[in-house]
């Protein structure tokens, strides 16, 4: 039989986790004849062993029917079989000067030629070919693609380090930007800070000025009523000028309260509520401190004066016997 198909390879077969079984489709004469390649996920590749790590089944008439089928333990997805033809390279056929001549050992002989030609030229066919009409030897061409690849090397290294550069400088840009929208942000909050400062300075002189007012009106008040107690006070003295002996006793009343008046015989002791003027309110600019005057000289004791008028609002006190009877107006 003749050598129809001039392909030397099946695959590469993909593995997908399922398929175990994988077919070739070129004559072989026995199981040794094939040679099955293994490529891992990270692309390198294996040779693997007969009856070790595959077993191979051969179609019985290689003529009608070449080739046969590859069992592999299951393929992962990413790995991958070729099986290519590893005929040897040998010639084994000895004819014998008159001796039998038989067609089938002849032809076997020319069929195992063929495969071994085939073989070489899917080997060829993956190798790195020069033009027919290169002056270039084989030498000078692997010089120049050495060269090359030192050059293509060096080219991706510079690369490499502008789109470092490049991102670095990006990097600082994105940073710089970050720092002055930081920066811009702080000047805003200042501003921002110095405008209520100034409207809260002038809220505060605004009401420094009422606090001054408000203060000089409470003074005004408590003024006008120590003025109403002393006359209450003196008015009471008066009254009670005619007890041999008399204890007076001063309290202060809240603001807005009457002034009292009460008298314990058994003590002597005359009791006086006197009110106290409106607490002014807090201001928060002092007034400047006058200079102390000097003592002046005591003065002699003047003559006693005649009886006042009774004061304005102020209590009557009469003496029957040992019962004091206090009259308030």
């Amino acid at each position: 039989m003749t050598i129809s198909s001039n392909i030397r390879k099946a695959g590469p077969f993909n593995g997908n986790d399922v398929t175990t079984s994988f077919p070739i489709g070129f004559k072989v004469f026995t199981n040794s004849d094939i040679e099955v390649i293994f490529t891992s996920t990270l692309n390198v590749e294996t040779v693997l062993v007969l009856d070790s790590d595959y077993t191979i089944t051969l179609n019985v008439d290689q003529d009608a029917s070449p080739g046969g089928n590859i069992t592999y333990s299951t393929l992962a997805t990413g790995e991958k079989l070729t099986v290519l033809g590893a005929v040897s390279y040998t010639q084994e056929t000895d004819i014998q000067n008159l001796g039998g001549f038989y067609p089938e050992v002849i032809e076997s002989a020319l069929d195992k030629n063929t495969m071994l030609i085939q073989q070489v030229k899917e080997i060829a066919d993956r190798a790195v070919t020069i033009p027919a009409s290169s002056t270039i030897t084989p030498e000078n061409y692997v010089e120049t693609l050495t060269v090359l690849k030192s050059e293509t090397a060096a080219s991706a290294s510079n690369a490499s380090t502008s789109a470092s550069n490049a991102g670095t400088s990006e990097s600082n840009a994105a940073t710089s930007a970050s720092t002055a929208t930081t920066q811009a942000g702080i000047a805003t909050t200042k501003a921002s800070e110095a405008a209520a400062d100034l409207v809260l300075t002038h809220a505060d002189v605004v009401s420094t000025n009422a606090d001054v007012s408000t203060s000089t009106t409470q003074a005004g008040i408590a003024t006008t009523k120590a003025g109403e107690a002393s006359a209450s006070a003196t008015a009471a003295a008066n009254s009670a000028s005619e007890i041999t002996t008399l204890t007076t006793s001063t309290s202060t009343v809240a603001v807005g309260g009457s002034s009292t008046s009460s008298y314990d015989s058994g003590t002597g002791v005359l009791s006086l509520g006197i009110p106290t003027g409106a607490t002014g309110a807090d201001s928060t600019v002092a007034g400047p401190t006058g200079p102390t005057g000097s003592t002046g000289p005591t003065g002699s004791t003047g003559p006693t004066g005649a009886t006042g008028p009774d004061g304005v609002a102020g209590a009557t006190f009469s003496l029957a016997g040992t019962v004091l009877t206090i009259t308030t107006p």
